[in-house]
């Protein structure tokens, strides 16, 4: 399996390896959201001018375009960015268990100067809910504040390292490469 993952979906000492995006099949595929998000979000914004991060340059760079910056996140990477644990046994799909890990971010939250409305405060303190599918919000959340992270300067945006990553494969936001230095 590790021969379909990109450089960037590789095991890293503080997550396990992503599922590569290649994979279509069965359990654990991504691919399929992968190539529906292309068709449906990707291509029609980069038609509209969006810059896509790495591929068309780095944050400081893209910035300055118009319009939106689209980047890759991956939920395991982005919860060593915001100190989210989990208890061993643990899952992202229990609501106790994702109580307990919302419960690291509002601390975390108030040191980083991110604030959340009444009812997002309320929302995480639940655990997103009963359903299992709670992990889908909880995992958007959770990246949306790694890009928060990275946009504020306090982790670096991360880069493949070779040129082929960032010309073929991407990265994903916030991840450091072991073999490149920042």
């Amino acid at each position: 399996m590790d021969e379909l993952r990109r450089e960037c979906e590789q095991k890293t000492p503080s997550r396990r390896a992503a599922c590569s995006i290649f994979w279509t099949l069965g359990g654990n595929q991504v691919g399929k959201a992968a190539i529906d998000g292309w068709k449906s979000i990707v291509q029609p914004a980069l038609r509209r001018g969006a810059g896509l991060w790495p591929f068309h340059g780095r944050l400081d760079e893209l910035s300055k375009w118009p319009g939106c910056v689209l980047c890759e996140t991956y939920p395991q990477e982005a919860y060593s960015h915001v100190d989210v644990r989990f208890c061993p046994g643990g899952s992202k799909r229990i609501q106790k268990d994702r109580q307990k890990a919302c419960a690291q971010v509002i601390p975390w939250a108030e040191s980083h100067d991110v604030s959340f409305s009444d009812d997002a405060r309320k929302t995480l303190l639940d655990g997103f809910g009963p359903a299992a599918s709670g992990e889908d919000p909880f995992d958007a959340l959770i990246g949306l504040l790694s890009m928060i992270e990275v946009v504020d300067g306090r982790r670096d945006e991360g880069r493949a390292s070779s040129a082929d990553g960032i010309t073929w494969e991407g990265w994903i936001l916030g991840q450091r490469s072991p073999a490149v230095a920042l």
